[in-house]
């Protein structure tokens, strides 16, 4: 049986870091917290459940002196959370997928996980 890190395109790493995400037609942005990050998308803890297939902008604070690395993604699972696990973290634990992800903004976020593996 193969793991899910070796079927993974891009490998993950396990960052918490805040993001915001800005639901299309909503006027009220979502607070998020990263379980993992990797080059083809991120797993958050949010409080508000997100639709299946929905595409969002999200904002993500890395811990560098440039502006929120800006991208859209699109959810492609979602669960809710147990009481186990995080506290303080959201109800729901939600797949992100990136889908626009501009080059130099894909470039920083490979530097970032390369570096934050190390």
């Amino acid at each position: 049986m193969t793991s899910d890190k070796n079927r993974r395109k891009y490998p993950r790493i396990d960052v918490e870091l805040t993001l915001n995400v800005d639901e299309s037609g909503d006027p009220e942005v979502i607070t998020a917290t990263t379980k993992n990050i990797g080059g083809g998308g991120l797993c958050v803890y949010v409080d508000r459940l997100l639709k299946m297939d929905e595409q969002l902008q999200i904002y993500l604070k890395l811990p560098d002196d440039q502006p929120p690395l800006a991208g859209l993604v699109c959810v492609r699972w979602w669960h809710k959370k147990r009481q186990l696990l995080k506290k303080n973290a959201g109800t729901f634990i939600v797949g992100l997928e990136f889908v626009n992800l501009e080059s130099d903004q894909q470039e920083r976020l490979h530097r970032f996980t390369q570096e934050f593996s190390l």
